[in-house]
């Protein structure tokens, strides 16, 4: 089983990102909004923070709201990310929508968000195997494109989809190496575990045996 801790967006310190470490968990994250209830960090300065301090942890976001960055600057930036930890970033992407401000100010439409984010998870792919490519979607159009330097994780970091609902869920079992889902009980995480494997298997999928299926618990001290 793999335990990781996030910090919600929240800066807790370079010395309290050391003691996740030192305290055995598997992974350090972060969250991510542009507008908030409360302040938030963006997630790329958080992670390269944690990736800086950190020696072993799994590092990440989780999760980054895909649609309000331009994919060839999400493969950028956590490429950058992913050098600085050796190759320890796990590149989780949300759908957002939560918070419609942040699309509005981002200039965004909120209803192509479930569209962008599929596309920007298959030009990633494109973009961290360090070959030149062309991509031409709905939304994105890219002519003869490539990322130096590259990931140092040959092929790219692992890619998690995070969300609740079922165009997330199908997003997940065709494209991603992980689910994350959150605001769920524990008889709803098990039955989107059942239907990412059973819609995988029907397009000719056979998920992996490293496939990370997740739940984000809030857990409250005090």
């Amino acid at each position: 089983m793999f335990v990781g801790i996030s910090c919600g967006g929240e800066w807790w310190g370079l010395d309290a990102f050391r003691r996740v470490e030192e305290l055995g968990f598997d992974g350090l994250f972060t969250g991510e909004h542009l507008m908030f209830h409360r302040p938030t960090w963006d997630a790329v300065t958080m992670c390269a923070a944690m990736a800086a301090v950190t020696e072993k942890i799994a590092i990440g976001p989780a999760a980054t709201i895909a649609p309000l960055r331009h994919p060839t600057l999400l493969a950028k930036e956590f490429t950058g990310v992913d050098l600085i930890s050796n190759g320890r970033l796990i590149l989780c992407l949300g759908v957002g929508g939560d918070y419609p401000k942040e699309f509005e100010a981002t200039d965004i439409p909120l209803e192509r968000k479930g569209r962008r984010t599929q596309e920007s998870l298959e030009i990633l792919k494109k973009y961290f195997t360090g070959e030149r490519f062309s991509y031409e979607g709905e939304i994105f159009e890219l002519d003869d494109v490539w990322l130096e330097p590259t990931p140092a994780q040959v092929g790219g970091p692992p890619l998690w989809l995070a969300g609740r609902q079922e165009p997330t869920q199908r997003r997940a079992a065709r494209l991603a190496d992980g689910w994350l889902p959150y605001m769920y009980t524990p008889k709803s995480v098990k039955r989107t575990f059942d239907f990412i494997r059973e819609d995988a298997a029907s397009v000719g999928r056979e998920l992996p045996a490293e496939y990370a299926c997740g739940a984000y618990t809030t857990v409250a001290f005090g």
